[in-house]
């Protein structure tokens, strides 16, 4: 399906919270003859993957997809396993549980060396397991760098043996409400697949996972019909696990790693990822990093996505004013985190929760209303010119690549018609004189907020006074001029208790003012690359006072943040499916971008999907994409004819072997 289509699926794009796998193994695998076997080099395994989703807009409640799988794999490799971890990375928490019991106290009946036997067994291949699982920190953590977002480490758990029956009174408990209950059509879905009915071992990790984790059992409001059940193929795209990902270099080495020292060249050039990744948006290269662990393999897919960038490629004009104006508009803000932060914030407001700062839930109206008001225009301005009037496409027989392109911008333009209401919200309640200095509610909604307002602009006037007289100080102290002392704001994370500080851009000038005004009460800070940080009693007290008048200001306003924020946050699913689109062409437009500025020249690939067209692989004067931007390289394109049934593999020799 087309990912500009009126219909399309939920965006499978990690936004704050990460995936949780759990996994059930089983020794008994099956055999040919369809009876169970204890084959020992095969394990059955089950698979649920609890991962979140982007919804559609306003209406659709599903923020979370429980997809499940089940297959057999090697028990001294798991590749399978290996392959799945590469595709929902980034994962945050791994469960592994085994059917059978550890428990071998059990001494006292004739079969005690046999069970001993079979805990030892479990145990082992439970080890292998979780080795396998435990050396994948790669995809404990994403490649792109989020400063909002948590990379901490993946934690894999081994889970207590659960009966079926609990687990099954467990997953029958929590999945009629999350599902929406039992008349909801995704229960009605749950209940009639047949795949879940006849894999039991899937119900039984779904039990698993619900004992685990007691909190998504949650039976809020807010959770209900928030998850729907969906069945998994390993095919459903190419599978790729860890040795394949690094033998083609899919993604930057780690640092510090020896296959960052073996591979050279830097993050821009040395793994697909960096070559391909020219995306505005945080989001866009999330989304990149996404297709790029779980490739397509649906052939209209593809091609509908090649359709949109040979356009791009087509017309430089439209497509660098679309990066550079419409989606670099979008470069400082993460709507994915916005919207989680959005939906926490509005959560603990309905919820009668502690809303922790206002200050902090209003930055994110603040933030709601720069995405509708600001962003959002003008890259419609600049994608609406990338697409042709409806009169336009009637008189002509346009190109799905335009089709898809007008898709999008209606898309988005419904988008900024549903967040119309959200702006009228923002304008009306925020103090935008304040902002983005400070986030507070506007002061003639109450009286109380008026007297404290005019005390807030008392402090800032004697705060101008207080920078201006620093200013003539340090002007008749050093000779150097006016305006030489900065005033700044001082970072919530630094160690000092002041809301302000001075800084003098010169290192030097620290030895002059501890001998010339130390005497007026300056106290040095500290002093870094970029200057020397110091305060004043006066500028120390005047800020003091600034925290007291903001603290109550935080309090008398509450009530109306918290009715506020329960309002705002009802525009979370509209924010995700901008995001979704906003992504999806962000990273389009990347690739348009990288193959119309190769100094080489990129290709359209032609594919086909039928024995009629042949089955293989043929390229012709193929290149690394890698190795040819290293410097001082210079790569000797190869052909390659890999054809099903005649050739299986080539022998590369020369001086390309070793790419």
């Amino acid at each position: 399906m087309s990912f500009f289509s009126a219909g399309k699926q939920a965006e499978e794009v990690p936004s704050s919270p990460m995936s949780i796998v759990t996994i059930l193994l089983s020794r008994s695998a099956t055999s040919a003859g369809g009876n169970s076997t204890h084959d020992s080099s095969t394990a059955k395994l089950a698979v649920v993957v609890r991962k979140p989703i982007k919804r559609s807009g306003h209406g659709d409640k599903v923020s979370h997809k429980l997809e499940y799988f089940t297959f057999l794999d090697d028990r001294r490799s798991f590749a399978n396993v290996d392959a799945l971890l590469t595709r929902f990375a980034p994962v945050s928490t791994v469960y592994v549980a085994c059917t059978e019991s550890l428990d071998d106290n059990n001494n006292n009946d004739s079969s005690a060396k046999s069970k001993k036997r079979s805990v030892a067994e479990v145990s082992k291949v439970l080890q292998q397991l979780v080795h396998v699982i435990e050396s994948r920190v790669d995809v404990s953590e994403s490649n792109v760098n989020d400063d909002d977002d948590d990379n901490s480490s993946m934690t894999v758990n081994v889970l207590p043996n659960l009966s079926k029956a609990k687990a099954s009174s467990l997953v029958e408990q929590c999945l009629k409400h999350l599902l929406g209950g039992e008349t909801s059509e995704a229960h009605l879905a749950y209940r009639g697949d047949k795949r879940m009915a006849e894999e039991s071992m899937v119900s039984w990790c779904l039990g698993h996972l619900f004992n685990a984790d007691r909190s998504l059992c949650d039976e809020s409001d807010d959770s209900e019909g928030s998850c729907c059940v969906v069945s998994g193929t390993l095919h459903s795209h190419l599978a790729l696990d860890r040795t394949a990902s690094e033998a083609i270099h899919l993604f930057p080495p780690r640092n510090g790693s020896g296959a960052a020292l073996l591979t050279g060249g830097n993050s821009s050039n040395n793994s697909l990822y960096g070559v391909l990744n020219h995306c505005q948006t945080k989001m866009g290269s999330r989304t990149l990093e996404v297709w790029l662990r779980q490739p397509c393999v649906e052939l209209k897919e593809i091609m509908r996505r090649q359709d949109v960038v040979a356009k791009l490629v087509e017309d430089s004009i439209g497509r660098d004013r679309l990066r550079e104006e419409g989606l670099a508009a979008f470069r400082g803000l993460d709507i994915d985190a916005l919207g989680y932060k959005l939906d926490a914030v509005g959560r603990a407001a309905r919820e009668g929760g502690n809303l922790g700062s206002t200050s902090k839930a209003l930055e994110c109206l603040y933030k709601l209303h720069l995405f509708a008001d600001k962003c959002l225009p003008t890259l419609l301005d600049s994608l609406g010119a990338l697409v042709p009037t409806e009169e336009e496409q009637q008189q002509s027989d346009e190109s799905d690549d335009t089709c898809a392109l007008s898709s999008c911008f209606k898309g988005l333009s419904g988008v900024m018609n549903h967040l119309g209401k959200a702006v009228e919200l923002a304008e009306k309640v925020i103090d935008f004189n304040a902002a983005p200095r400070d986030f507070i509610i506007k002061p003639d909604l109450d009286e109380n907020l008026r007297d404290i307002k005019n005390e807030l602009d008392g402090v800032q006037g004697e705060l101008e006074a207080i920078h201006e007289e620093m200013n003539e100080i340090w002007a008749d102290v050093s000779g150097q001029g006016n305006n030489q002392v900065r005033l700044e704001d001082v970072d919530s994370n630094s160690n000092t208790s002041c809301v302000w500080q001075f800084r003098l851009p010169k290192t030097n000038d620290a030895k002059l003012l501890e001998s010339k005004l130390k005497d007026r009460g300056v106290k040095i800070h500290r002093i870094l690359k970029n200057g020397v940080y110091f305060s004043t009693k006066e500028l120390t007290q005047l800020g003091t006072k600034k925290k007291d008048l903001m603290t109550e200001y935080e309090e008398k306003q509450r009530d109306m943040v918290i009715k506020c924020m329960a309002v705002a946050s009802t525009y979370v699913p509209v924010l995700e499916s901008a995001s979704a689109l906003l992504a999806e062409l962000d990273v389009l437009t990347s690739f348009a971008h990288v193959a119309a500025y190769s100094s080489s020249g990129y290709c359209r690939p032609e594919m086909t999907d039928g024995e009629e067209d042949g089955l293989g692989i043929t390229l012709e004067q193929a290149r690394h994409p890698c190795v040819e931007l290293q410097d001082d390289m210079n790569f000797i394109a190869n052909d390659f004819n890999l054809t099903f049934g005649e050739s299986s593999y080539l022998i590369v020799t020369g001086p390309n072997m070793g790419g």
